[in-house]
């Protein structure tokens, strides 16, 4: 997907079950705030992807090891067509916080973070 076409997307994350440290700054759910969460190493989370423009919507869960995607299983026929044909679109939570820098430093109408209490993004349109 090329960042100079609209960003247009609503991301949920959940599920998120993390190994190693993760900072955090951010006390319960809140928009617009910069969280001091850093992605770690390895974790795993369920991502839901609902609108937009992109290759990328259905519902997918997704290993991280090394920060790279290591595993993507998609839980309906489109995701799962998705995780065998195009695996490269799958992204990490650092991938999807680094796409709502660019698209807010490119004066984007919405680029909204939501984030849970231990700094981790719960939503992302």
């Amino acid at each position: 997907m090329s960042l100079l076409r609209r960003f247009t997307a609503a991301v949920t994350v959940s599920g998120l079950l993390l190994s190693g440290s993760a900072g955090c700054g951010i006390a319960g759910d809140s928009k617009e705030q910069k969280s001091s969460w850093q992605q770690p190493g390895a974790y795993t989370y369920t991502l839901e992807s609902t609108e937009g423009n992109r290759a990328l919507l259905g519902k997918y869960r997704i290993a991280v090891r090394d920060r790279h995607v290591a595993e993507a299983e998609g839980f309906d026929e489109y995701s799962r067509r998705v995780v065998t044909k195009m695996p490269q679109v799958v992204p990490t939570l650092g991938d999807l916080l680094r796409e709502v820098e660019q698209v807010r430093n490119r004066n984007a109408d919405t680029a909204e973070v939501t984030y849970a209490a231990d700094g981790h993004p719960t939503q992302i349109v």
